[in-house]
């Protein structure tokens, strides 16, 4: 008998052991799911939530707010209206701050971007703010260019969907920059049909000069992506410039004390200037008398013939990093690391049929314990038992 239930115990415990497995392997697919799916599920922020905490950077602290009104009111200032069917690059009354440089003029694209200086291809590339991700045709724009701010509105953007089809035509984007640098990027108008619909602002600079091999070799020091998050009418987008980059100092002792954990300032004595090594003053670095040897190498990208290859290491935030295998080859070929110190899909191969080990075996001896409290442990005591009681009724004890 007490083998027979050795065995039930047995055939239990194996069983349940790869029901356990099979769990595993359940939550691993799912895993894998999620990771093929973009990180918009993530990120996704319900619209009765009225700001999402700030996203910081070396360069920009971003923040999100829904629901706000609009940063600007068009209709009290002096604006200007134009159509464009592909670009148009206007002067500033202000030099725009930007990634620890200034420009004077913008180049406004009709995809809803904006480029930040030269229209000059490739720097053009490099150098923009991406507010939507909208066609390139003709549309319509109204510009407010005062000493204290400029204001971009785009008219009638066109959205492309996934399968790159147009949708709809009347998406408003505005885009305010102030000269202190700081950028606002208001969704005005979203048609119901696109309303959720999953997108990215994106704030990039970097540049450009030509290498050995002739062709471009683009250092791309600052990108600036939000999370994906659902397209929202009313919704406003922040990115705020943080005071103390590298670059922007102006002595020893302001390079030094710009320094922080993460990246570390150098002043270059003979020129003049501060640096990261790898950011606006990269070609200065390139001074015989600066030492390039203390700075870490920069990020890449190269033009290859009719498109630019980037070549970018995201921030801690982001999940993966892309690294170029061999720059010095100029190959294009990459791979994608996992940023995440842990595997959780090993975990979930041992903690869950180690936990389901655990709770059988804790059932079981509660079990075993309850029963044997129970029951005469064996027959020898119940065989005596008896004798005691007969014997107490014959009187002889």
């Amino acid at each position: 008998m007490r083998q027979t239930r050795n065995t039930l115990y047995s055939v239990l415990f194996i069983g349940l052991y790869f029901v356990g497995l099979s769990l595993a392997e359940t939550f691993v697919q799912l895993d894998e799911i999620a990771d093929i799916v973009p990180n918009v599920t993530k990120a996704r922020i319900e619209p009765n939530f009225e700001r999402h905490g700030p996203k910081s950077s070396y360069y920009y602290t971003q923040n999100k707010k829904y629901n706000q009104p609009p940063p600007i009111a068009f209709e009290t200032f002096n604006k200007s209206s134009y159509d464009i069917q592909k670009e148009l690059h206007i002067p500033t009354q202000f030099r725009i701050k930007y990634y620890g440089e200034e420009y004077g003029s913008v180049g406004l694209l009709a995809t809803g971007a904006l480029v930040i200086g030269s229209l000059d291809y490739p720097s053009a590339n490099m150098r923009r703010i991406k507010t939507f991700p909208g066609r390139a045709k003709g549309i319509k724009v109204e510009i407010i260019d005062e000493k204290s701010l400029l204001a971009i509105k785009w008219l009638d953007l066109t959205v492309i969907n996934e399968s790159g089809e147009e949708t709809v035509e009347n998406v408003e984007v505005v885009c305010v920059i102030y000269p202190n640098g700081n950028i606002l990027i208001y969704f005005e108008k979203i048609p119901e049909e696109v309303e959720s619909a999953d997108v990215r602002v994106t704030v990039e600079d970097g540049l450009d000069f030509v290498t050995g091999s002739g062709r471009k070799l683009m250092i791309s020091y600052g990108t600036d992506k939000s999370l994906w998050f659902a397209l929202k009418m009313r919704m406003l987008m922040e990115f705020i410039p943080n005071p103390n980059i590298c670059s922007v100092q102006r002595s020893f002792q302001q390079c030094t004390n710009a320094s922080t954990e993460d990246v570390t300032c150098y002043w270059c004595e003979i020129a003049g200037f501060c640096s990261n090594g790898c950011d606006s003053k990269y070609l200065l670095w390139q001074n015989p008398h600066c030492d390039v040897n203390v700075t870490s190498p920069c990020l890449l990208a190269f033009e290859d013939e009719s498109h630019v290859i980037y070549h970018q290491t995201p921030h801690p935030a982001e999940e993966d990093s892309i690294q170029l295998s061999d720059v010095r080859s100029f190959y294009t070929t990459y791979t994608i690391s996992d940023f995440r110190t842990t595997n959780p899909r090993l975990f979930l191969f041992i903690l869950i049929p180690t936990a389901l080990i655990f709770i059988i075996m804790t059932i079981s001896c509660g079990l075993w314990l309850l029963v044997g409290r129970r029951r005469p442990r064996d027959s020898t005591q119940k065989a005596a038992t008896t004798i005691i009681y007969d014997l107490k009724r014959g009187g002889k004890i």
